[in-house]
């Protein structure tokens, strides 16, 4: 098996040229059998989408990609990020934090923050639930 995204026609002439010392002008076709998937992990309370029936996500966890997806692509596919907390939301490659600014990618739509995942991306979204407490007079009066 070996990486090829891109490099077919490299490999038919490369073949072809290799072969031509055995056949006489061999004809070679290279075609793509099988595409790699690999998979991310995403976890966290903010990263559950709406609760369905009994109360399960189906969001959060290990999510098997099938070709390059980029971050604002997968954070999409998880649905309503209503109650995540942004400011610190992260993302680890190979155990390292990079540095990705959650609320201007998600918030404000700042695509120079998004980026092209790799396969086992730990992404982190906690839920803003501290956020979401409010009194409804100032605490203290009455």
């Amino acid at each position: 098996m070996c990486r090829l995204q891109g490099h077919s026609q490299e490999l038919k002439i490369k073949l072809e040229q290799g072969l031509s010392k055995f056949v006489k002008a061999p004809v070679v076709s290279v075609m793509v059998t099988a595409i790699n998937s690999f998979k991310v992990y995403v976890f966290g309370e903010g990263s559950r989408g709406p609760q369905r029936g009994g109360g399960s996500s189906t969001s959060a966890g290990v999510i098997t990609l099938r070709k390059n997806t980029t971050l604002i692509q997968l954070l999409a596919q998880l649905g309503s990020l209503k109650n995540a907390d942004l400011k610190n939301a992260y993302l680890l490659r190979a155990g390292q934090k990079l540095p990705v600014d959650f609320v201007q990618l998600v918030a404000r739509g700042d695509i120079s923050q998004d980026i092209e995942l790799a396969s086992n991306d730990v992404i982190y979204v906690p839920d803003n639930y501290d956020q979401r407490i409010r009194s409804p007079e100032p605490l203290g009066r009455r």
